[in-house]
């Protein structure tokens, strides 16, 4: 079985009220093979630091959902905040309630990501 991370990364600018979440350049979430089975969650600093300029060691990843699409392919949701948009080595930021996605399947994990966040604090 086949094991991935996908890491949904968000910034609240609660000044202007907007809620954006990092894509990668074709609107999917940032994602990468789990090498140890034992340690999912390692990949998370993996992939921030290939998107975003960002040290993330002060990063805090959250468990938000697992799931095994229809591939058998076993999907491991994280999630984190960052306090600014930061600058982007790959990928794009997209205000949450303009995720283009035919199925809505992104905006529904982005959703369920924000809660995790914000019952964290």
């Amino acid at each position: 079985m086949l094991v991935k991370t996908r890491l949904i990364v968000l910034h609240i600018d609660f000044k202007d009220g907007t809620h954006k979440c990092l894509l990668d350049d074709d609107g999917g979430l940032p994602c990468k093979e789990v090498l140890d089975l034992h340690q999912p969650i390692q990949r998370g600093p993996d992939i921030l630091a290939e998107y975003l300029e960002v040290d993330a060691g002060w990063v805090t990843f959250h468990l938000v959902n697992v799931e095994v699409d229809e591939d058998n392919t076993l999907f491991i949701y994280y999630t984190c905040m960052v306090p600014a948009v930061l600058n982007n080595l790959k990928g794009q930021w997209v205000e949450v309630g303009k995720i283009n996605d035919d199925q809505g399947y992104v905006q529904k994990i982005v959703y369920e990501a924000g809660q995790t966040l914000l019952a964290r604090f």
